[in-house]
């Protein structure tokens, strides 16, 4: 599997994505940005998602695209969802 926030690809680090099949080309300094991040253009390459913040700040991230994701454990402000491909068995 592949995590974001990782070093790769940056210019100090030996590990380098492959051209295709990596995760989504993120914009320099995302992890500062979290309301920039969109899962329909950023979110659907990953099997998890953990996130953090207040439920009316979830909704305005997911929107739409709640479908595709079921939550699997919620811990004061930390959510942690289960991306559901379609036609793929649900995530225990």
């Amino acid at each position: 599997g592949m995590a974001n926030f990782s070093f790769a690809n940056m210019p100090q680090s030996p590990v380098v994505y492959p051209d295709t099949g990596g995760p989504p080309t993120l914009r320099a300094r995302w992890e500062w940005l979290p309301h920039l991040f969109r899962w329909g253009r950023e979110g659907r390459f990953y099997d998890y998602v953990l996130v953090r913040g207040a439920k009316r700040q979830i909704d305005l991230v997911f929107g739409r695209h709640a479908d595709e994701l079921k939550l699997l454990k919620r811990q004061g402000r930390w959510w942690l969802f289960a991306h559901q491909r379609r036609g793929a068995a649900a995530a225990e």
